[in-house]
């Protein structure tokens, strides 16, 4: 479908207005969940979005709706801001009256395309004038036949349509993988909502068993729960190319730490069914494939004595990790494995005082339909409109 479109040139500063958003620091910001606007950050987590806040809280109005904004520091990043919203310094505002939610986010690819390939980072910063100049390429009415196009030979019902396509095979997608891991149906049974309000007792575990340092195999504790090995090779980001197979992970606080995937030599990829820590950011990952990392990452294999690590256990164990490390500061020495092979975790236990690795992977199952009860409502609803849609 995009193959078969003719495409034009166009300049960004052409196409869109530019602005600079009227912006205040986020540490003079009151979060709250009854907020009116969005405000947002320089940041992909979340696509921006730090919370919401009161229109009233400040003295000049929240930027419109229906626009796209671009970060020019720290995370350089184009989104399509579908509600209105207040924003940290150094964002800017593209606003063209024929934006639509759909048309928004295929211009959003098209600019994060262009941006990626422009080299900008947290330290090269994309100015307005630069990013009026910038080119991306847009499809062009099925008539249109000359070098120099118009705006009015934008073709914007072949993008609406087109995400509209694309949201369709999505939800789609979305509904088969909810069945296959069992989540389709998010009503708790009565064994599920007794789980949930039953309180189970708690014991302190250390986080290793044995860890590695400098080839030396330390034993930590027998009882301990993970073995914490080196990732089996460093590969420099800057040394690959992403386009392959197997995940890269990395130190980063989104996309479950993976940046991308790659094909290398397979003897260096780490098991599958571990966590990956970020060892001087403390940012801890359930990996359910085969994987490749960076620099400074740790391999936390669960100890032999308790099994196989399972997603729900992963996700249960690292929130309970994550309380254990609440007090450390990124960055600092303590991240050193000598010193966290020797932190205690806690975690419920059965009559026996054993780890209650039963209870974890139910509760996080029952917390699971509790999380995607409005995604599935959302999907039904999507999927009965399609099929409206197919049938007129």
């Amino acid at each position: 479908m995009l193959k078969d479109r003719k495409y034009g040139d166009f300049t960004i500063g052409s196409i869109f207005t530019l602005i600079g958003t009227t912006s205040t620091d986020a540490k003079n910001v009151n979060f709250t969940p009854l907020g009116d606007s969005e405000f947002i950050g320089r940041t992909e987590i979340n696509y921006g979005v730090q919370g919401l806040v009161k229109s009233s809280d400040f003295n000049f109005p929240p930027n419109p709706s229906n626009t796209i904004t671009i970060s020019q520091v720290g995370t350089i990043v184009a989104q399509y801001r579908d509600s209105q919203y207040y924003t940290s310094q150094n964002i800017v505002r593209l606003s063209n009256r024929k934006l639509t939610r759909r048309t928004g986010l295929f211009i959003v690819a098209l600019l994060n395309n262009w941006l990626s390939k422009s080299g900008f980072n947290g330290y090269t910063t994309p100015k307005q004038s630069v990013i009026k100049q910038g080119i991306i390429k847009l499809p062009l009415i099925s008539h249109t036949d000359k070098n120099n196009y118009l705006q009015s030979e934008i073709d914007w019902q072949f993008m609406e349509n087109f995400i509209k396509e694309l949201e369709a095979e999505c939800v789609q997608e979305l509904e088969a993988y909810l069945i296959a891991t069992s989540l389709n149906d998010y009503h708790l049974t009565d064994e599920e909502h007794t789980l949930l309000d039953y309180k189970p007792k708690f014991k302190s575990f250390k986080l290793a068993s044995t860890y590695v340092m400098r080839g030396k195999l330390i034993e930590v504790n027998e009882k301990g729960l993970f073995d914490i090995v080196p990732t089996k090779k460093k590969i420099n980001a800057n040394s690959i190319t992403f386009d392959g197979r197997f995940p890269y992970v990395a130190r980063g606080e989104s996309k479950n730490g993976i940046r991308g995937y790659i094909n290398f030599d397979e003897q260096y990829l780490n098991p599958k069914d571990t966590i990956s820590f970020g060892q001087d950011t403390a940012t801890m990952y359930y990996q359910p494939n085969a994987y490749f990392t960076g620099d400074k990452i740790q391999v936390f294999k669960l100890n032999k004595a308790y099994g196989t690590l399972t997603e729900n256990i992963a996700l249960y164990i690292i929130s309970s990790m994550k309380k254990s490390f609440a007090n450390f500061v990124w960055g600092q020495q303590s991240f050193a494995l000598d010193v966290i092979s020797e932190i205690l975790v806690e975690l419920p236990v059965d009559v026996h005082g054993n780890i209650d690795f039963e209870y974890m992977s139910q509760y996080i199952q029952a917390i699971k339909k509790v999380s995607i009860e409005d995604v599935v409502r959302y999907k039904d609803k999507i999927i009965t409109a399609t099929q409206n849609i197919i049938n007129e």
